[in-house]
């Protein structure tokens, strides 16, 4: 663990947030989910020489048609897909449930590398899901006995 490392994932926890909060107030989740990627998707484009003139060469990808296939589809449908059904979840459930259901995710993720991608199941997983999952119920049980 590295200190750029966890103020990136700070980083990133914080603009995911921002971002959640700001999509449950919007009109339409399709048309602000649409909106926030042309503009991210303009914003990477004009990074690129700058990322260019930083670290020449680092942007090549070597493409192919199934690859950028994959990609757009990921990137695009099924991302897109994902973040419209999340906002608009957002608005039938409480912020602290949207939280408390997010913490989720790595959870998921790792079973799902464990039982699909045959991932080594380790006792730092274990116990870190299981801490999680500690945390989810205590946040989910606290509400109640207050």
């Amino acid at each position: 663990m590295s200190l750029p490392g966890v103020a990136l994932m700070a980083a990133t926890g914080s603009s995911w947030g921002l971002y959640s909060v700001h999509g449950r107030s919007a009109g339409d989740a399709r048309s602000y989910t649409f909106h926030t990627f042309l503009v991210l998707a303009g914003l990477c484009l004009l990074l690129i020489p700058i990322v260019e003139l930083v670290s020449p060469g680092a942007l090549f990808i070597q493409t192919t048609e199934s690859g950028l296939g994959l990609a757009l589809f990921m990137g695009m449908i099924s991302t897109a897909l994902s973040y419209v059904v999340w906002h608009q979840t957002l608005r039938r459930i409480k912020a602290s449930q949207g939280g408390i259901v997010q913490l989720l995710v790595p959870v998921l993720a790792s079973g799902m590398g464990i039982f699909l991608l045959r991932e080594p199941f380790t006792i730092a997983l274990a116990l870190g899901g299981a801490f999680v999952l500690s945390g989810i119920y205590l946040g989910r049980i606290a509400p109640r006995s207050s």
